[in-house]
């Protein structure tokens, strides 16, 4: 497994989830949906997107509770399957980010930027080269992730060239 695989699966389960809420919630009914479990309207907006507009710079992105991925669950009108699936992939999608977050925290701690930009490179030539475009989005979110976490950790005095 590569250094940043971790925000590639994280990536896609959100794709799953996403997929989930925008087959059992039709872009008019998700307003109903977000007051059954007790959140905004925006926020499930936002939850349902894969690829947010940047805002003054900033990725705009929404992760959600298990207690609010429950809730939501609870209110989607779909088979307990299915709730399940959806439940099941926003914690993954969850977990994968944070153990990504991990690996570049305890990399950039051990002083290993080489080896955490190697891994950066290789993230963006699997997006650049890759043949199918699905996988391409998903990777160039996935690196975009990433890089945002490392950026958010380097110290320029410390690493000036990275």
């Amino acid at each position: 497994m590569a250094l940043l695989d971790p925000y590639l699966l994280a990536e896609l389960h959100r794709e799953v989830y996403v997929a989930i809420l925008n087959s059992w919630v039709p872009y008019g009914r998700r307003g109903d949906c977000a007051r059954r479990a007790g959140i905004s309207p925006v926020f499930l907006s936002l939850l349902c997107q894969l690829d947010h507009p940047a805002r003054a710079g900033a990725i705009q992105r929404r992760r959600s509770s298990r207690a609010v991925a429950e809730r939501l669950a609870a209110a989607l009108p779909a088979p307990q399957e299915i709730r399940a699936s959806l439940i099941e992939h926003m914690a993954k999608a969850h977990a994968e980010r944070h153990a990504g977050q991990g690996r570049v925290h305890t990399y950039l701690a051990q002083r290993r930027l080489p080896e955490v930009m190697t891994g950066l490179v290789e993230l963006h030539g699997r997006a650049t080269f890759n043949a199918d475009p699905a996988q391409s989005e998903r990777a160039y979110r996935g690196l975009r992730a990433a890089a945002t976490e490392v950026v958010a950790h380097l110290f320029p005095r410390q690493n000036p060239a990275s």
